[in-house]
């Protein structure tokens, strides 16, 4: 009780103490079971309340332009840099898909990229732009480090291999900060890029399959997450409110 105390106090998210009694009682049950501990003692850890989904942080297409325009590619890494942050900004490509993205993945005369989604596993086939090529292109030729490596990014800090997602996290964070944008609370990060392609998509009328299809999401349920950032479209959802006609308050009923 003391330990659930301290975490709630600490100043945590309801998530994380949501995740953490959850799975002590469950680590609890398991001792139970097995004998190892008194009965009952699961009932000691109280029961916290899931947390109420939050809408997705989202950047307008303004502030977009400017996290992609922050990026100096003068360099090797800020060529690589920029590629990384276009495959968040214009297709809204987890993390862990664009470390993963190999050069058999790019079909140019298709003008396509496909791979299977890191997390989910899902055939995702998304536009290869002439934006995204040419930076490819761009970085490949004259910044990408001598490499066997199929992955098309790598690290430009020995080993030269795979980069982690933990960099595109920075890179596109960095990028942020450059451009000057107030947070105003919103996180940063290529999946706050990420939700604001689904927001925009959304916001074209694009049909919400096909949302599910290019944000590689194992269902459409998923995809509806990101409805709560497209005001537009709530207020389409609105409802009109009635008058209230001879209500009881209204006639004397409430003293």
């Amino acid at each position: 009780m003391g330990f659930m105390q301290r975490v709630s106090e600490s100043g945590v998210g309801q998530q994380l103490v949501y995740s953490t009694t959850s799975k002590l009682r469950k680590l609890l049950s398991w001792l139970e079971a097995t004998g190892r501990i008194e009965q009952q003692a699961v009932d000691i850890v109280p029961k916290a309340k899931a947390p109420r989904p939050e809408p997705p942080d989202t950047y307008t297409d303004e502030e977009v332009e400017l996290i992609v325009g922050a990026i100096d590619t003068a360099s090797p890494t800020g060529r690589r840099n920029l590629v990384a942050c276009l495959l968040a900004a214009r297709l809204g490509m987890r993390s862990s898909d664009i470390v993963g993205l190999r050069f058999d993945n790019l079909a140019w005369k298709e003008s396509c990229i496909s791979f299977a989604s890191a997390k989910t596993g899902q055939p995702t086939v998304l536009p290869l732009t002439n934006e995204i090529g040419t930076a490819i292109i761009a970085y490949v030729k004259e910044g990408r480090l001598e490499s066997d490596e199929p992955y098309v990014l790598v690290r430009h800090n020995p080993p030269y291999t795979r980069m982690r997602p933990a960099i595109v996290y920075d890179i596109v964070s960095e990028a942020m900060g450059r451009a000057g944008i107030a947070r105003d609370g919103r996180r940063r990060g290529p999946h706050a890029l990420r939700a604001s392609v689904a927001t925009r998509m959304m916001g074209s009328g694009v049909p919400l399959p096909v949302i599910t299809r290019a944000l590689s999401h194992g269902c459409s349920d998923t995809s509806k997450f990101y409805l709560k950032a497209d005001i537009e479209q709530l207020r389409r959802c609105a409802l009109d409110v009635l008058p209230l006609v001879n209500t009881w308050w209204m006639t004397g009923g409430a003293r």
